[in-house]
């Protein structure tokens, strides 16, 4: 689910779009006496009128090629704010109408479009309360009366229904939003003769999403109580609108064959299986495909040339201009692999990170491990004067590998951005960097006080200069060509100067310059040193991380986290002792995996779970980064702390038996963080998020 809807451009439509009309074969879905059926679809989106995702062009495609076929077909929606932004007129379909919604008597208007797409009839169920706001779904989360808002339009749709479609109709209602109308006809509406004889299908787009509320939520919406039970709306003791839709409809459609066999399985259907398998005959798998008046790369005057399956020059063209856009090698004969969807392996991302199905070249490049970049970064900095000043190994690796936890918790936070792509909609990056400065400041300070306990307890060495404000100016100054360095990293990011990876050639660049002509304190063979330690760093890290790939793809493969997640999920209904559980399952996996594939697996996991218990995903967000981070630093694979560990050459019995110190620590911030959510939003809310 996202924040708000997109608003696409309007694509031209070519001349072959009407030969394309013209062909189309009139339905057979008539009645006895001839009269072709109205079909009514009740969506949550439709393009162009507002749309998170690709439900909504899927809608449009579909009603469509329907009404291409001369089905009176009609799609119905709410009136979101962002549709009165798109349509040009609207005009009304009769007067207001009353809607007993639970306990509240709500009022509908029913609006009918002027420029509907290709002879579809487009309406919009209108209520200012539930509707007018700026987002589709939610706000820096989702809206907490979602359950009453997306009731609301279903009990509307289906009183308007007759006025609609006076004579024989069919509904087709789209996901969860929608399902929960496919019960109110079954029940509310079952005793009216006209609903008596409306046939109804469900086309589950994205199964991943079934609308869970808590039980409490079914006065609320005008359901008995009776209905909250296993064989309909009950599931783990919430409400899923989805499963009812699924049981009260007579067909259920979805976007392939394939897809339809892995619904019915325990893990492909998202907790559904069963439901889906008891459907039998009624589950059909329909391939979806494209509309081809717009999506005809021979007449699309939004690429960088026209091709087609003759001639491909065009072709090459468009690749050519990608590469370029995104700043890529201009090679020809290098395969370019575009993903346009979520970073979840529902999404096919399973197949990328296959080894299998990847195409070995010495050109393909993989960037991961930001942490341990910093690890390697610091450690070659500090880690070898540490030593060189009486520091044992162990200490000072796990000095620098636990400060290298830091890095992802304060902005920019690489982590905080993978967590909010993979999530999905309602996630606002600047909430989340901003909700990680506390903790890590809390973290930088836990730390400090834990190094000044133990080297004053052990009787490390101290240094004999006293504190001077002129001799911290005089070291300022002598640093100020190296405090340039992140400056032209950060800043030439952020001011789209160059890439993460140009700015550290940049820098590094800047750093052999500064010391061959400015400070003269880089000969010709300490650069080759440097040269070869950097490359013996970077080997180690490329191998770590190799390894680390490989014990994730078979975890990944035998499905460990999410059945690990889902056991977690079933051992209580509190959210404090959900978060704490969620930092006991992360750190595990996190023991033997790197951040991004136990996000990439576990967020779709954990995000509906956070929903039902009302956490703020922010929170949820934060969380997961700081876990994720601190596993990279406990055996037995502790690839940040074996990193700085070679760099200082010190065993890696050594390191292990100083760190757990270290992770206590920021085991101790993060789950302060998990139960006490208002001290990481306290600066947010400065702001105003």
């Amino acid at each position: 689910m996202s924040n708000g809807a997109t608003k696409p451009p309007r694509r031209e439509r070519s001349s072959s779009a009407v030969r394309v009309r013209r062909r189309a074969r009139q339905s057979v879905l008539k009645t006895n006496d001839g009269k072709p059926i109205h079909i009514v679809h009740f969506a949550a989106e439709c393009w162009p009128y507002a749309r998170s995702g690709g439900l909504g062009e899927a809608v449009a495609s579909l009603a469509t090629y329907q009404a291409a076929a001369r089905l009176p077909t009609t799609v119905v929606m709410p009136l979101y704010r962002q549709v009165r932004s798109v349509v040009n007129a609207l005009e009304p379909v009769g007067g207001p109408f009353a809607v007993q919604l639970g306990p509240t008597r709500e009022v509908a208007r029913l609006w009918r479009t002027k420029d509907a797409p290709r002879g579809t009839d487009m309406l919009f169920i209108e209520h200012p309360g539930f509707f007018d706001r700026p987002a589709l779904y939610g706000e820096s989360g989702d809206y907490r009366d979602n359950h009453r808002r997306f009731a609301f339009f279903s009990l509307a749709a289906l009183a308007a229904l007759p006025r609609i479609a006076p004579g024989q109709a069919i509904l087709h209602a789209h996901d969860w939003h929608a399902a929960l109308s496919l019960v109110y006809l079954r029940t509310a509406f079952a005793q009216h003769p006209y609903y008596r004889r409306v046939p109804a299908v469900l086309s589950v787009h994205n199964a991943g999403y079934q609308g869970h509320f808590p039980p409490s939520t079914m006065p609320e919406i005008g359901l008995p109580w009776e209905l909250f039970n296993w064989k309909l709306l009950e599931w783990y003791d919430k409400v899923n609108w989805l499963k009812g839709g699924i049981v009260s409809a007579d067909a259920v459609v979805t976007v392939s064959a394939t897809h339809a066999r892995e619904l019915q399985s325990p893990d492909g259907g998202f907790g559904l299986g069963d439901t889906f398998r008891a459907l039998r005959d009624r589950l059909f798998g329909i391939t979806n495909g494209i509309d081809q008046d717009i999506w005809d790369p021979a007449h699309d005057p939004h690429i960088a040339a026209r091709f087609t399956s003759q001639n491909l020059e065009g072709k090459r063209q468009c690749k050519a201009a990608l590469q370029a856009r995104f700043a890529l090698a201009p090679n020809p004969r290098v395969p370019v692999f575009g993903m346009a969807a979520r970073l979840v392996a529902q999404k096919g991302l399973d197949l990328l990170v296959d080894p299998r199905a990847l195409i070995p070249r010495p050109e393909t490049e993989i960037v991961t491990g930001v942490a341990l970049a910093e690890c390697a970064a610091i450690g070659a900095m500090v880690g070898p004067s540490m030593v060189r000043q009486g520091y044992p190994g162990g200490f000072t690796s796990a000095v620098i590998a636990g400060g290298a936890v830091m890095g992802p918790i304060i902005p920019p936070s690489v982590a905080m951005l993978v967590f909010a792509y993979v999530y999905g909609g309602g996630i606002s990056v600047g909430k989340l960097f901003l909700m990680g400065v506390l903790p890590g400041v809390l973290v930088g300070l836990s730390l400090m006080l834990l190094v000044g306990v133990i080297s004053w307890r052990r009787q490390y060495p101290v240094s004999g200069a006293r504190f001077s404000p002129r001799l911290v100016l005089r070291t300022l100054r002598g640093a100020l060509l190296g405090l340039a360095v992140p400056v032209i990293i950060i800043g030439g990011i952020l001011g789209g100067v160059f890439t993460p990876t140009e700015a550290g050639a940049v820098a590094a660049l800047y750093g052999v310059l500064v010391g061959v002509f400015v400070l003269r304190t880089l000969g010709p063979r300490d650069l080759l040193a440097s040269l070869m330690t950097g490359a013996k760093t970077s080997a180690i890290v490329y191998l770590l991380l190799g390894t680390s790939n490989v014990v994730s793809w078979i975890l990944v493969r035998n499905q460990v986290p999410q059945t690990v997640a889902r056991w977690s999920l079933d051992l209580t209904t509190s959210p404090y002792v959900f978060l704490i559980v969620t930092i006991a399952v992360l750190f595990a996996l996190g023991t033997a995996l790197e951040a991004v594939p136990i996000m990439i697996m576990l967020i779709p996991v954990l995000a509906p779970a956070a929903i039902a218990y009302k956490i703020d995903p922010h929170h949820l967000g934060l969380i997961v980064v700081m876990t994720v981070q601190t596993a990279l630093l406990t055996p037995p694979v502790a690839l940040s702390l074996y990193v700085v560990s070679s760099i200082v050459k010190c065993p890696m019995e050594e390191a292990n038996r100083e760190v757990w110190v270290f992770v206590a620590a920021v085991l101790g911030v993060t789950l302060l963080t998990a139960m006490w959510p208002a001290m990481p939003l306290a600066i947010p809310r400065l702001f105003g998020f």
